[in-house]
């Protein structure tokens, strides 16, 4: 399920707490779909920690399955070349 306006996707399912400290942490960009995953950086407020929320949805035969996983942040490397460009 990669449609993120399906009827059957709970978004209370898509909040991520800060594995470190607890608290709720604040989705700092649109979610993205990425191998049948909705995938979104996250920053909580409290500790100052950054890290990438993933979550999937699985239709079976009893309901809808959640799969969510907390991987560490990476910052996305400037690219040298497109700056030299503008």
């Amino acid at each position: 399920m990669t449609d993120i306006n399906n009827p059957e996707i709970d978004k209370r399912s898509m909040r991520f707490n800060c594995d470190a400290c607890g608290r709720q942490a604040a989705r700092q960009a649109n979610w993205k779909v990425k191998n049948k995953s909705f995938v979104a950086p996250f920053l909580c407020k409290k500790c100052g920690r950054k890290f990438t929320g993933k979550v999937s949805f699985k239709k079976k035969y009893d309901g809808v399955t959640v799969r969510k996983r907390i991987v560490e942040y990476v910052e996305k490397p400037v690219d040298e070349n497109s700056e030299n460009k503008a």
